[in-house]
């Protein structure tokens, strides 16, 4: 064969070997197969380590996120308390797992140094009196009231926090401190003149005493005309019922909304005690204004009723 034609045999065949090794070199080294992928290095297709839970922490504790981990107690406990699913998972919603009936927790996770045989709420000072921390020692107490002013669980258990124990039929804190023992005590004649009767007249209809009986409409009276409750439920006090609209004597307009009852929808139609009340609590601005939002109204003291 001539050098020539030998020479570009040689050449053909080099370049077809080539090829060869070229097509087996991606991903791997002289066209052998790639090894084992290296511990911890991530791979394609689905990641075989979820679990499959939906976001968010334990149901049973505070845990720092909007939302817990089961979708059913969940959905339950944010359909009462929006913000726990739109801000963050406070004590207040992990007790009202049970209170709601949306799953038991038992009083959630013991944590740090808890003994597991004490039956008594979050705090330790007395859920009747005002304290600087968070919670009181009655859970059942403790749970009821956070559910409606979670800061009472968050930040401190505050005169709000006392007040609302009655006002949203948690438990009662009537006792000798706040009614007085009149047989106790140094005794003898004060000398002060007994107290009025209680008034009898509706507010309706004029009086010689101060006052009328439904307490909610007198009060909104004499917020404005004290003479009404300080010495005599007259006519002028009986125009005033309609006139402010305190309620319906048939002299005027329909009393409006009021921010001291439960409404169809979000809000009570003032401006300042909706602000008030839906810094502490955003589903009455957002979802509808119920009792719950009438009462906190009351206790924060953003309106008189």
């Amino acid at each position: 064969m001539p050098v020539a034609l030998a020479r570009s045999a040689s050449l053909v065949l080099l370049v077809a070997l080539a090829g060869a090794c070229s097509q087996g070199a991606s991903g791997s080294t002289f066209g052998f197969p790639p090894g084992p992928t290296p511990t911890g290095q991530a791979t394609t297709g689905a990641d075989t380590g979820s679990t499959g839970e939906p976001d968010g922490g334990e149901c049973c504790l505070a845990n720092g996120t909007p939302g817990c981990n089961d979708g059913a107690i969940e959905a339950c406990v944010c359909a009462d308390l929006g913000s726990c699913c739109a801000e963050e998972w406070t004590p207040a919603c992990a007790a009202a797992v049970d209170q709601l009936g949306c799953g038991q927790c038992g009083g959630g996770e013991l944590t740090g140094d808890v003994d597991p045989d004490d039956s008594g709420g979050g705090g330790t000072q007395d859920c009747c009196v005002a304290g600087v921390g968070p919670g009181c020692n009655d859970a059942t107490i403790q749970a009821c009231v956070c559910a409606e002013v979670p800061f009472c669980c968050d930040d401190a258990w505050g005169e709000v926090c006392t007040d609302a124990v009655e006002a949203f039929g948690c438990g009662h804190c009537g006792g000798a401190e706040e009614t007085g023992d009149p047989t106790t005590g140094s005794g003898g004649d004060t000398g002060e003149p007994p107290p009025p009767p209680p008034p009898s007249n509706d507010c309706c209809t004029p009086a010689a005493n101060p006052g009328c009986t439904e307490v909610a409409v007198q009060d909104c009276v004499c917020t404005t005309d004290p003479f009404c409750c300080d010495s005599e439920w007259d006519q002028v006090c009986v125009d005033q019922v309609d006139s402010f609209g305190c309620g319906d004597c048939g002299g005027g307009m329909p009393p409006g909304p009021t921010c001291c009852a439960a409404q169809p929808g979000p809000g009570c139609g003032d401006p300042l005690a909706e602000l008030c009340v839906c810094l502490v609590d955003s589903y009455c601005c957002d979802t509808q204004w119920d009792d719950s939002c009438a009462i906190l109204a009351d206790l924060l003291m953003c309106i008189s009723c």
